[in-house]
């Protein structure tokens, strides 16, 4: 069943879609756009996923995941509050609090 989960990963660029369903896969018009807590919280989970199951699968798609996004920070070394999957450079920055960026910690 957890296999189905990396099917949120099938990006030109790594970094999850933000809904998948378990039986279809990817809904129809989910949007490109994901947020940092959305990309850097899998390190954690699927970091445990590997060491529960023994398959690196899930450590890998969460590291290239998260290097994807770093390839988003300024030359100030700051990430992008909400990276485009599909778009290069990955970055696009809605003003205001930056309430998506959560999960920065893990950078």
């Amino acid at each position: 069943m957890l296999v189905f989960v990396l099917t949120a990963f099938n990006t030109s660029t790594g970094m999850p879609y933000g809904t998948v369903n378990l039986v279809s896969g990817i809904p129809s018009g989910e949007t490109t756009i994901t947020c940092t807590a959305g990309v850097g919280t899998f390190i954690v989970e699927f970091g445990s996923l590997t060491k529960l199951t023994g398959d690196p699968v899930f450590m890998n798609v969460a590291v290239r995941a998260l290097d994807a996004l770093w390839q988003t920070r300024s030359s100030l070394g700051l990430v992008c509050n909400v990276p485009v999957l599909f778009l290069s450079p990955l970055l696009a920055v809605i003003p205001g609090c930056p309430c998506l960026s959560d999960n920065i910690c893990y950078l």
